[in-house]
């Protein structure tokens, strides 16, 4: 039985250095920089919705402790 081998190709490289911030069709977008559809991800304010997260958590944790304090008591 032969066996076949195909040479591998080198990988492809960025289009424009990324410490640039690439740019170019094919290069890394900056921050914040929206495409079409969000195809480069969320704006700049996305992460500020974590603070929201953190402050639900800490009131839903509460809310849990004193209804099982209340629970235990009955």
């Amino acid at each position: 039985m032969a066996v076949s081998v195909t040479p591998a190709k080198p990988l492809p490289t960025a289009a424009t250095p990324s410490d640039a911030g690439g740019g170019g069709p094919f290069g890394a977008p900056l921050p914040g920089q929206a495409g079409v559809n969000g195809a480069y991800g969320p704006g700049d304010n996305y992460i500020a919705g974590a603070s929201q997260l953190k402050r639900n958590a800490l009131i839903v944790t509460i809310l849990s402790i004193a209804l099982s304090a209340v629970m235990v008591a009955v």
